[in-house]
């Protein structure tokens, strides 16, 4: 009996060890601007932070040919870039390889989006 209980116990662990998945995410509001955001401001900034690396002009190969580094590029995909940066059902987390926005970040962006998108 004794074997069994160390047996599972060690199993456990094993398990979950390796179903670990880095989903940090980074909380800090400080100076988070998500009631009025402009894209000037903080949506170019936030693309240009976390995005144009895979997503610029230099790399639209790179980023399964998805540039979002103006304006008009990110207007046409900024629904579909929002489930992403989310981590929704049925899209790509975004970005890849690094830690999920924080949720300052994702609100400001949902936000630009339900006011219009405007380019100010």
């Amino acid at each position: 009996m004794k074997k069994i209980i160390i047996s599972f116990s060690i199993l456990s662990v094993t398990l979950g060890l390796t179903s670990c998945e880095k989903t940090e995410t980074n909380t800090n509001t400080e100076n988070c601007n998500v009631t009025t955001p402009t894209y000037t401001t903080n949506i170019k900034t936030l693309i240009a932070t976390h995005c144009s690396s895979c997503h610029g002009s230099s790399y639209q190969n790179k980023g399964a040919g998805v540039k979002l580094d103006t304006y008009s590029d990110l207007k046409n995909y900024a629904s579909d870039a929002l489930g992403n940066i989310k981590h929704e059902n049925g899209y790509a987390a975004m970005p890849k390889s690094a830690n999920k926005l924080s949720d300052c970040d994702i609100s400001m962006f949902e936000n630009w989006i339900n006011q219009g998108m405007k380019e100010n």
